[in-house]
């Protein structure tokens, strides 16, 4: 007897639905299998270049002075590795080599110079914690692996406070001696303590000891200082009880002598003007002391600008500067202007003086 009810499609019969659960679960499989391994030979690709765990300690550097230690870097992989490059975190590592080629299961050994610079102000025991990386850049890889973490304690012979010195408005030619006292903190024990300077514009040998390990520098700018910027330095060199010598920081002084003799305005600015027109402006160049000056010339990088009707009087030197507009656009210059004092003949003086003004076009009207 035939029956009414339809037959099932294939996929619907229990063989059928076995059948599409085993290839789905399969197909699975082969897609996490294919994942795994990508991964696995990404990770590979990044860790084949291994450093040893307790070469990971650089121990114990003194700050400002060179310490060289070697690491043994390891290719655990059955290919040769090629590193293009081995980059640093910081300034103040310095490895070599620079490149590599690593056989499969070979070494190579990287020379590791740490020189720390001054850094963040230590505890009392005048010890800092540094980290560095060192990263290899491998041949024929978009981006290079994470590299291997160095760390190292960095030690301090001394600390200075403030650990700079800047001095820009307050210097000026023919004033008064600036002091400026440091405060030093010795972090080892020491018998003599000595500073001195890079320069003879920089007195810097009063050493007050105030207590157990801590100094008083008394830090002179003479008035005799030259004008115009200047970076000094002073080195503490510090002996130890068996008197060994070694080289402390440096404390950098950086900052600008300003020369008594100034100009006003010392920024001249003309304004805009079109082209072809005329500008001009009076300087004065006068003394802060009162000391009279002589005016030996004026050196003028313009050629579009000309010094007329130079004047001298008991209130200083001036003079007319005309400007004639040529070029479109900001435009900025510096005249120099060479003195000399009448009570010092011998005492060159340069003045510096900044013209700044802007040329547009006419409008079509006006031309």
């Amino acid at each position: 007897m035939a029956s009414n009810s339809p037959s099932k499609a294939w996929w619907e019969t229990r063989i059928g639905r076995l059948t599409l659960i085993a290839g789905t679960m399969g197909l699975f499989l082969l897609v996490f299998w294919l994942t795994m391994r990508s991964r696995d030979m990404v990770v590979q690709a990044s860790s084949s270049l291994v450093v040893a765990e307790q070469f990971l300690s650089l121990g114990e550097v003194w700050e400002g002075v060179d310490s060289t230690c070697l690491v043994p870097v390891e290719n655990t992989s059955s290919k040769e590795v090629i590193v293009t490059e081995f980059l640093s975190s910081c300034a103040c590592l310095r490895v070599e080599p620079t490149s590599a080629r690593i056989p499969p299961g070979g070494k190579i050994n990287l020379s590791l110079t740490l020189n720390p610079g001054a850094g963040p102000p230590p505890p009392v025991d005048g010890v800092n914690d540094l980290c560095v990386s060192v990263i290899p850049v491998l041949a024929n890889q978009i981006s290079p692996p994470q590299g291997w973490t160095f760390g190292a304690k960095v030690r301090k012979l001394a600390t200075f406070s403030p650990a700079r010195v800047e001095l820009w408005t307050d210097l000026r030619k023919g004033g008064p001696d600036i002091h400026r006292i440091i405060n030093i903190v010795l972090h080892v024990p020491a018998t003599t303590i000595v500073a001195t300077s890079s320069s003879p514009f920089l007195l810097s040998t009063n050493l007050t000891k105030r207590g157990p390990g801590t100094y008083e520098l008394d830090l002179i700018i003479p008035e005799r200082s030259p004008s115009g910027p200047f970076e000094h330095t002073v080195q503490l060199k510090i002996a130890d009880d068996a008197g060994h010598e070694k080289s402390g920081p440096k404390l950098v002084v950086t900052g600008l002598v300003r020369e008594d003799v100034e100009a006003l305005p010392g920024q001249v600015s003309l304004g805009a003007a079109s082209l072809g027109a005329t500008l001009s402006e009076y300087v004065l160049l006068q003394s802060r002391a009162g000391e009279h000056i002589r005016l030996l010339g004026i050196d003028n990088p313009c050629p579009d600008a000309t010094v007329v009707h130079t004047n001298s009087g008991e209130d200083g030197v001036s003079f007319q500067l005309v400007q004639r507009v040529s070029q479109l656009g900001q435009q900025s210059y510096v005249l120099s202007c060479r003195l000399e004092s009448v009570e010092s003949p011998h005492r060159a003086i340069i003045v510096p003086v900044t013209v700044q003004y802007y040329g547009f076009s006419p409008r079509p009207e006006e031309s």
